[in-house]
């Protein structure tokens, strides 16, 4: 069997940490990104329990120094990469337009829609080197409606992303690189179970708006 690499940011938990453990299942050897290295560390734990080879690397996604150094090591320690999931992102305690920070708005555009930009930026030049690769972008619900929890902010820079993914698609056809976007509706994890526990700080009941369940795949 070949042996195939997949680079998975935002790791330590939640989406980006089952992810890496059914990855692991498959044989694959993981490069696990985030901020927090104990997190990291568990997860690389569930990866070798699971039959996988995991290397951590704690990075900060909008310092643009630190992601070409991820990329770097990454190439270093497995030579290519095969798939990347672009799965960090951040949200915003404060969920309404008048209430959010700049702070807030700031890091949710640096992390959701700049560090994926970036990372696809330095690493799509080698996947059409090998002439193949896999780009999943992690987005929201919230990016194609409005959402019970994600902001004003947090809505229009996941659609960024999955607009982002549409455009990618586009320009590298016929090229071997593949790109995914997944819509996932909300996701029972620490974050989400953080955000559902201060909603009725910022909205009154009546203002929710129902959300179908509704994933769009852009593959090439």
């Amino acid at each position: 069997m070949i042996k195939k690499n997949v680079l998975i940011t935002g790791a330590g938990s939640g989406i980006g940490q089952a992810t890496a453990k059914l990855f692991a299942e498959n044989g694959f050897t993981v490069i696990l990104v985030g901020r927090n290295v104990d997190k990291l560390k568990h997860t690389e734990t569930l990866v070798k329990d699971n039959g996988g080879k995991g290397f951590i690397f704690p990075c900060d996604l909008t310092d643009l120094e630190a992601t070409k150094s991820l990329v770097e090591f990454t190439l270093d320690k497995v030579g290519k990469i095969d798939i990347l999931i672009n799965n960090a992102g951040a949200s915003s305690q404060n969920r309404t337009t008048l209430k959010t920070t700049e702070f807030e708005a700031r890091n949710m555009v640096d992390l959701n829609l700049l560090a994926p930009f970036f990372l696809c930026q330095y690493i799509v030049p080698t996947m059409l080197k090998q002439k193949q690769g896999t780009i999943i972008n992690i987005a929201s619900l919230s990016g194609i409606s409005i959402g019970l929890i994600g902001g004003p902010m947090y809505s229009a820079v996941k659609a960024g992303l999955i607009h982002f993914s549409k455009y990618l698609n586009a320009e590298f056809v016929n090229t071997g690189l593949r790109v995914s976007c997944i819509i996932p509706g909300e996701v029972d994890t620490d974050a989400i179970n953080k955000q559902l526990g201060q909603m009725n700080d910022f909205f009154e009941p009546h203002n929710f708006v129902e959300c179908e369940d509704n994933v769009m795949d852009y593959n090439a």
